[in-house]
């Protein structure tokens, strides 16, 4: 597989499909490095293909900033209409410390970014124990009206409140303790956020549990908070359960292999697809190992060409081109991937101006 630091030279790639794939991984995987926005911002810039921007740009949200790309995001945001609302998101979701040190005054014209960020600057100014007591209210609240609930909000205050370091940790582990699955009244999706801001491993197995459960909003939530821990201790004890368990525990959790980018992870993933007997959860794992940029997904995805996969999950031909790409291979079908990957490319461009 490739590690981060491998990828992140391929954001400015000469293809434009490259591009895009290494800015998914370092997105989905978490990745917080600060000189990724940089080069983030070079790569927009160096696109010709608006979609392919528009790509670009809407990752931008995910990455920590600096003084010098929230200017430029600012500027972009100003100057360039058709992806503003990406620009605008990255800056409402950037430091707060360094939008009000900005010598631009930084004002956003989505509404609702702009309530975002005032309220997050509202963050800043609580006490510790103030942010604690919202955050169990909040989930109080959410037990009484989930569907009119503003989760976004329940994340950035968790994410405030991770921060400090007079964080609550004694009443955070009384509450695991106190945690029961005969009675769980919508807690685990509020320890789901405490647990992966406070990278708390050792309730793997109560976070694990979440996956096995019918309901994708708990099921993404904890899959979030295990990829943030980007731990040992989580993927071993996915390979030690996985057969065990149902198919939303397996789905998800082949998601959280392939997004915990260490090299434990591609082992793992090798090891349970040859194991599997299921055609579509050996699609998945095919797929997840063509998200990490593994070079053993052209042994074992070749054999699956070309409809011997669950193809309406992704196109694997596109996927083992832009292995080959990354990990400089020439194999004899290298050109009629490209082919393809373009063709796709260009039939969901084509799709999406029909709509």
């Amino acid at each position: 597989m490739l590690l981060p630091n491998a990828v992140k030279p391929f954001l400015l790639h000469e293809e434009s499909i490259v591009r895009r794939f290494a800015s998914s991984y370092l997105s989905e995987g978490m990745i917080y490095d600060e000189d990724i926005m940089p080069l983030l911002i070079k790569a927009y810039r160096k696109e010709k293909d608006l979609d392919f921007r528009g790509y670009i740009a809407m990752h931008m949200k995910d990455f920590p900033q600096t003084p010098e790309t929230i200017l430029a995001l600012d500027r972009l945001s100003r100057n360039v209409a058709r992806d503003r609302h990406h620009f605008e998101a990255a800056l409402a979701y950037a430091d707060v410390n360094l939008i009000l040190s900005s010598p631009k005054k930084i004002r956003l014209s989505d509404s609702s970014l702009s309530k975002m960020l005032k309220y997050r600057i509202e963050l800043t100014n609580k006490n510790t124990n103030e942010l604690w007591n919202e955050f169990q209210e909040m989930c109080l609240t959410a037990k009484r009206d989930y569907h009119n609930f503003e989760f976004n909000k329940a994340k950035v205050l968790c994410k405030e409140l991770c921060s400090r370091k007079d964080v609550p940790l004694d009443k955070i582990h009384d509450w695991f303790n106190r945690f029961s699955w005969q009675d769980p009244h919508f807690d685990e999706v509020f320890m789901c956020l405490l647990a992966g801001d406070l990278k708390l491993v050792e309730y793997t197995d109560i976070i694990l549990k979440t996956l096995r459960l019918d309901w994708d909003y708990l099921n993404e939530e904890s899959m979030y908070a295990l990829v943030k821990m980007q731990s040992h201790q989580v993927i071993n004890r996915i390979e030690e359960i996985f057969y065990d368990e149902n198919e939303y525990f397996q789905d998800f959790a082949i998601s959280v292999l392939e997004k915990t980018k260490i090299p434990k992870s591609e082992d793992i993933l090798i090891s349970l697809f040859n194991k599997c007997k299921d055609n579509y959860t050996k699609s998945l794992l095919i797929f997840g190992l063509c998200n990490i940029f593994s070079e053993k997904a052209l042994e074992l995805g070749i054999p699956l060409l070309p409809d011997n996969y669950e193809t309406s999950l992704d196109s694997l031909e596109e996927n083992l081109f832009v292995i080959s790409v990354m990990h400089g291979l020439n194999p004899p079908q290298l050109e009629e991937w490209r082919s393809i990957a373009y063709k796709n490319y260009n039939y969901l461009k084509s799709f999406k101006t029909y709509l």
